[in-house]
């Protein structure tokens, strides 16, 4: 095996590590998307009261105002902090792969 042939193995090699780890941040920036939704979600429900339905009692606007907003205010934090991780790991992940394209 010639010096030439060593280094376009050693290339190709490095490329296939190179898109198996590209695929595994993307697929865990996925996971950690998802588990986002899905706990705000939660928290949601858990915050509003706990019940799917509501009368139409609930449905003004100035609610919060005066009804416990302890919850509303807590979810509204929670997923802006949310959304700021997973935009910061976002733009690493663009960052890190920018030489790639």
């Amino acid at each position: 095996m010639t010096t030439v042939q060593r280094t376009d193995a050693v290339l190709k090699r490095a490329e296939i590590l190179r898109k198996e780890r590209r695929r595994r941040e993307e697929l865990r920036l996925s996971a950690v998307s998802g588990i986002s939704g899905m706990l705000l979600i939660i928290c949601i429900f858990v915050f509003s009261g706990g019940s799917a339905t509501s009368s139409g009692d609930n449905y003004y606007g100035s609610t919060p105002l005066y009804k416990g907003a302890g919850g509303y205010v807590l979810v509204a934090v929670l997923a802006f902090v949310a959304a700021v991780a997973v935009t910061l790991l976002c733009v690493r992940h663009r960052d890190r792969h920018k030489d790639d394209r």
